[in-house]
């Protein structure tokens, strides 16, 4: 059943048919939102189309999200930044700041920091909220200017005063680090909890930080836990672990590790190296879960092949016993040098012992030394012990 047009929607369409610009803008709106009409997104094109061809600003912004959104048209970000350079051209902000956006991600442009720069600062200049804060974090990062920390506070802070929620979580880190403006843990509190009202994950996990070790508040187990829950929610993975080695440890809850399990878990399904350490911990150990070598094992090894030198060691350590996976002493070498070479003093501590005994490799007490030597630099106690021994050995 068609839709009855109303009054006004007769009266814009006869006024556009006659060539008005704002008309056949303003219809295009009719049409886009459904207003007195039947949505439809081909006709509000058609309508924005004439009436960007006549210079009407709004239309060609209107254009500009249609083709970078795809709505009614095929996504094209080529015509969205013809249409955005367009209305921007004519001192609109919004599509100043959109065009900043292209430039920055290069969509549909060439990636050009320096004109995303140009772009948002015009935008920024006119009181345009989102370049405010984009323009920010060029000047944080450095990308299209010269990096300026106190220049990105300055654009931070005015998003910020608009309830930018990105901009007052980056506002919080200013504060929290003291980069653009005296270190200020309540205004880290202060701005972080603000973007976390507003649902901002990254401030959320921050919050909680900062409740958990009292920094610019006053200790909190239980808002830390309330806040890492928030952000645990979103997906965020940090959160995750750090609720998982909450439960396991029991600081500030009960200890619980079928908790410590399912928040452990899902960090570790995204890939969140430190979760899979603990995850396996908890499957080697059999707490929260039954006692399974070989899942503890596997755990450890989608750490180490991200780098993790703490997982390396560990799964060095199962292929040593044979423990979840065939004993090894080849593989355990690997590992156990692989989290060697980035200063892990149990794995040196290790490769010390297998180097004397001559297990995975061929005898070597110059070997073994230099490694309980590397171990004992870091304090390692079994290694400072060997170390002596050994130097009746070598040095003899």
């Amino acid at each position: 059943m068609e839709t009855k047009k109303s009054d006004k929607f007769l009266s814009t369409l006869e006024a556009a048919r006659k060539g008005n610009a704002d008309a056949q803008f303003a219809l295009g709106v009719m049409y886009e939102d459904g207003e007195g009409t039947e949505q439809n997104y081909a006709e509000a094109y058609k309508y924005y189309e004439l009436a960007a061809k006549q210079g009407n600003i709004d239309a060609q912004f209107n254009l500009g999200l249609f083709y970078s959104e795809g709505y009614g048209v095929e996504q094209n970000y080529e015509k969205a930044a013809e249409y955005y350079a367009a209305a921007a051209a004519q001192g609109d902000a919004s599509a100043q700041c959109n065009l900043g956006i292209l430039y920055s991600d290069g969509y549909g442009v060439e990636q050009n920091y320096e004109k995303a720069a140009k772009y948002y600062s015009a935008a920024a200049a006119q009181g345009n909220a989102n370049a405010q804060s984009n323009l920010g974090i060029l000047y944080e990062d450095g990308y299209g200017v010269e990096q300026n920390y106190e220049k990105a506070a300055e654009y931070y802070l005015a998003a910020a005063a608009q309830g930018v929620d990105i901009a007052q979580s980056k506002l919080g880190f200013l504060y929290y680090n003291g980069y653009g403006v005296e270190q200020n843990y309540e205004k880290a509190v202060e701005y972080y909890s603000a973007a976390a009202a507003q649902g901002d994950v990254t401030a959320q996990y921050n919050v909680a930080n900062l409740y958990y070790y009292g920094k610019g508040v006053e200790q909190n187990y239980t808002k830390s836990i309330e806040y890492y829950q928030l952000a645990a929610q979103q997906g965020n993975s940090k959160a995750q672990f750090t609720l998982g080695y909450i439960y396991k440890t029991g600081e500030g809850v009960a200890q619980d590790y079928a908790e410590a399990y399912k928040y452990y878990k899902l960090a570790a399904e995204q890939g969140n190296s430190d979760a899979q350490i603990n995850l396996g911990i908890l499957y080697e150990n059999g707490d929260g879960v039954e006692q399974n070598y070989a899942k503890a094992f596997e755990y450890y090894l989608a750490a180490a092949e991200q780098g993790n030198p703490i997982a390396q060691y560990y799964a060095g350590s199962m292929y040593y016993y044979g423990k979840g996976v065939e004993q090894s002493f080849i593989k355990s070498i690997e590992y156990y040098k692989s989290a060697a070479e980035q200063g892990n003093s149990d794995a040196q501590f290790a490769l010390g012992f297998m180097y004397i005994n001559g297990e995975g490799a061929e005898q070597n007490y110059a070997e073994a030394y230099e490694y309980f030597n590397l171990a004992a630099e870091q304090g390692h106690s079994g290694a400072l012990h060997n170390l002596e021994l050994m130097k009746k050995i070598v040095l003899e």
